[in-house]
């Protein structure tokens, strides 16, 4: 999953991974989010609903699946250090 959001970010230098990071950090909220990223509350929907089509991940649920992938990510991150 995360190689599906890293390669889709570089080829359209989107910010999806590090969007998703933010979001997780600020326990799923939108707005604050977007202040963290100097973004529109509405473009960090945009890239929400982006990663849950990428993912085939329902959007109602989005944030379960978002905060467990993050998380694992951060931990791999950590361990390969």
């Amino acid at each position: 999953m995360i190689k599906i959001l890293t390669d889709y970010d570089t080829k359209f230098k989107s910010e999806l991974l590090n969007t998703l990071i933010v979001y997780v950090s600020c326990n799923g909220e939108i707005s604050t989010t977007a202040k963290k990223l100097y973004q529109h509350p509405n473009t960090i929907r945009y890239r929400l609903n982006k990663t849950c089509n990428l993912l085939s991940i329902d959007f109602n649920n989005c944030y379960n699946y978002i905060f467990i992938l993050i998380k694992l990510y951060l931990i791999d991150i950590k361990t390969s250090i």
